[in-house]
């Protein structure tokens, strides 16, 4: 496609990423990662798909990033499009796009969704909680983003984002977040790699067969109960 024909309808003043996923807006963001993809910002293995997640925030924080454009990854307004469509027919010099690894911006996770899972289940094993119900958690916490893409501002948040991270987003204005912190001396923002993800894990199991997964607001969208699964299970102290 030319870059120059992807614009957002009169009614849409600009796209924000999710979830959810509105199902009117699929076609523009379609358009906008294909676009994005054509000028070198990588989407994400996800590919072309609609869904303006985690993957597609990072490559439109780079845009924003190379071109001087006002605010984050999280929405794409019309002046941001105005952009766009100059870079791509060629009235505004382009410039070489912001390499972006993995992990580095605090969105997308360092290893993959099928890793975090693979701990997850091993972990819940460990400790005696049903697996599937485990991962089920994950799943409606904070698969595919590290770092929250909820807005917000003021106290507990970070970068306009709620500041919850990880795996079972452990949130540091004034929850289980704070308590990881103080606990093992590790900042969660800057914790995301492997060993900063097992643990992350470790801990927020060993709260659950604690206290229930009452603080996870996720299990009520995944249908799971406060003490569904958690029968029986005992604390690992795996963690550091």
């Amino acid at each position: 496609m030319r870059l120059n024909e992807f614009r957002l309808s009169e009614d849409t003043v600009e796209l924000k990423a999710g979830p959810p996923y509105p199902s009117e807006q699929i076609d523009a963001v379609k358009s906008l990662q294909k676009s994005l993809e054509a000028l070198g910002y990588n989407v994400g293995n996800t590919g072309i798909d609609g869904k303006y997640g985690p993957r597609t925030t990072r490559a439109v924080r780079a845009f924003k990033k190379d071109y001087k454009l006002p605010g984050d990854g999280l929405t794409f307004s019309k002046s941001d499009q105005d952009m766009l469509l100059k870079v791509g027919t060629g009235s505004f010099k382009t410039v070489e796009p912001t390499p972006i690894e993995p992990g580095s911006d605090g969105l997308e996770y360092a290893i993959s969704n099928s890793d975090i899972e693979s701990i997850i289940r091993a972990e819940a094993e460990l400790r005696g909680i049903e697996l599937d119900v485990a991962v089920e958690i994950f799943r409606h916490e904070g698969r595919g983003s590290y770092q929250s893409t909820v807005p917000r501002s003021g106290k507990g948040s970070l970068n306009g984002r709620e500041a919850s991270f990880g795996p079972f987003q452990l949130y540091v204005g004034g929850g289980l977040g704070n308590e990881y912190e103080r606990r093992t001396g590790r900042e969660l923002v800057g914790d995301n790699t492997k060993d900063g993800i097992t643990n992350q894990i470790r801990f927020a199991l060993d709260m659950a067969v604690k206290q229930s997964w009452q603080p996870w607001y996720g299990r009520k969208n995944a249908g799971i109960s406060q003490w569904q699964g958690l029968q029986g299970a005992k604390p690992a102290k795996n963690w550091s």
